[in-house]
């Protein structure tokens, strides 16, 4: 565990590294229209991404589905598999958003949702299914979400080698990859449509 630990906090340091890395020069921003992330953007992106509460409450519902599924089995149905399979998905998450956030800067991807806010239903269904593969750039324009892949796979490759022989292998790293895109989707879903459902719960 403490192997495991140092490689997610060593990644999600190294995001702030990457992101002060010299960039081609940035188009003026004017008020009003798209600004590109800084350091300090990223670095609180990752943090928030990682450590947050929709995180930490995500990481608790999936570790506890897992336990009761015994998956790994060898982490077995108890409080301690369950602290694991939770370290686990933590860890994982902390070298994904690493990854994603660190090496975006090198190209200009920007790790955060641009929430719609307005609109039906459908149209904003549709730009939340879009803004899961895609991203914005520097220039303001949007395109497919290299750094976003690049940190899912490379966050499921690294938990393999110290995951139980159950948990190992490309057909594991496969499903993982998928239920990452998955817990993807379902995160900008709640960013684009849970500030609407608040102000109706919590309407005077």
């Amino acid at each position: 565990m403490r192997i495991l630990w140092g490689l997610a906090v060593c990644v999600g340091l190294c995001s702030t590294t990457f992101a002060q890395l010299p960039i081609a020069q940035r188009p003026a921003v004017t008020p009003g229209t798209y600004a590109p992330p800084d350091a300090e953007n990223r670095s609180d992106w990752w943090a928030g991404s990682t450590f947050g509460p929709t995180s930490w409450f995500t990481g608790a519902f999936s570790s506890g589905w897992s336990t009761v599924w015994n998956s790994p089995e060898e982490w077995e149905r108890s409080p301690n598999g369950f602290g694991r399979r939770l370290a686990t998905r933590t860890a994982n998450v902390a070298i994904a958003n690493g990854l994603e956030a660190g090496l975006g800067a090198v190209w200009g991807e920007d790790p955060r949702y641009p929430r719609r806010g307005q609109g039906g239903f459908r149209s904003r269904a549709g730009h939340v299914l879009k803004m899961t593969l895609l991203a914005r750039y520097r220039d303001g324009g949007t395109g497919f979400a290299y750094a976003r892949l690049i940190g899912n796979v490379g966050g499921n490759v690294t938990q393999n080698f110290w995951m139980p022989p159950s948990g190992r292998g490309a057909g594991e790293i496969t499903y993982n990859v998928g239920v990452g895109i998955s817990a993807r989707l379902g995160s900008v879903a709640f960013q684009e449509f849970w500030p609407d459902v608040r102000k109706r719960i919590f309407k005077k």
